[in-house]
């Protein structure tokens, strides 16, 4: 229990950030309110698409351990690469469903444009961030699968 209580106890602290990242830009919000209806599909997308790639890396490292040391282990750096890769096409893909929205909920112009892009940068860096955090815990031997949760967390900031 004292395990998860402190990663908990942190990844709320962190959490917490999120907080004063909108306060910081709250004159944004007012002046652009339609945008707080897209934070939790943006925030989703970016939790999501970091998840995937983290549970893709910890799947990698895991068949590595039961499959014993002869297995070659792909290089950190191309597996980062690989899903940046993935994760600009599915960027792309949700870019577009993000103007879809923004046109069926009557969003235009740079309102929609900014909402989109948003969701471009935060798709690509949450899956680069996704790949990159288990590799990371695995060399400071700290199981990887944390980073399922600390993606989330992380993902709520960007």
């Amino acid at each position: 229990v004292r395990h998860r209580a402190i990663w908990l106890v942190m990844l709320l602290v962190l959490q917490s950030c999120s907080s004063f990242i909108l306060e910081r830009y709250s004159i944004l919000i007012q002046t652009h309110p339609v945008i707080v209806y897209f934070f939790t599909m943006l925030v989703g997308a970016g939790g999501n698409a970091g998840g995937q790639s983290t549970l893709l890396v910890v799947r990698h490292l895991t068949l590595l351990g039961v499959h014993g040391e002869g297995k070659k282990l792909t290089s950190g750096l191309s597996m980062v690469w690989a899903e940046l890769f993935t994760g600009m096409r599915l960027a792309g893909l949700l870019f577009l469903a993000s103007v879809v929205r923004c046109v069926l909920f009557d969003v235009r112009g740079l309102e929609c444009l900014a909402i989109s892009l948003s969701m471009l940068a935060i798709v690509t860096v949450s899956t680069m961030v996704g790949t990159a955090l288990p590799l990371i815990f695995h060399k400071l031997h700290i199981d990887p699968a944390q980073a399922c949760a600390a993606i989330q967390v992380t993902m709520d900031m960007v």
